[in-house]
């Protein structure tokens, strides 16, 4: 599999649509934005076998907890669309704290991931 970098894409924050789907409550607003993230997606696979991305946007949190601070907007993206992604182990910070490279692959090529995961 080779490697190749294309233009970045840019998503929409899911939060909207995964709390009305979480919910079970229609809101035009939120099936009009999971439709824009879907039809991004297909363009983006149209393109490449397999999205990489941080697992999260920010720095890990503490103990303590992540505060006011949420960063799920990737892995709720691919979790609302349906796309088979993982995580793996990427490096650590400057203070030490871990990080995650998430390896995504368009719907049914699940298969796919194993091998990437053997590739890192």
């Amino acid at each position: 599999m080779a490697l190749r970098r294309d233009p970045e894409v840019e998503l929409i924050d899911p939060a909207r649509a995964w709390m009305a789907l979480r919910r079970r409550r229609p809101d035009t607003a939120a099936g009009a934005e999971h439709a824009e993230i879907e039809r991004r997606l297909r363009q983006v696979f149209e393109r490449v076998e397999l999205i990489l991305t941080p697992t999260t946007p920010c720095e890990p949190h503490g103990h303590d907890g992540p505060g006011d601070r949420v960063g799920t907007e990737l892995t709720w993206t691919f979790n609302l669309t349906g796309h088979p992604a993982l995580s793996l182990p990427a490096g650590f910070t400057a203070s030490g704290l871990p990080v995650g490279l998430q390896v995504v692959a368009r719907r049914h090529h699940d298969h796919l991931l194993p091998s990437a995961a053997d590739a890192g």
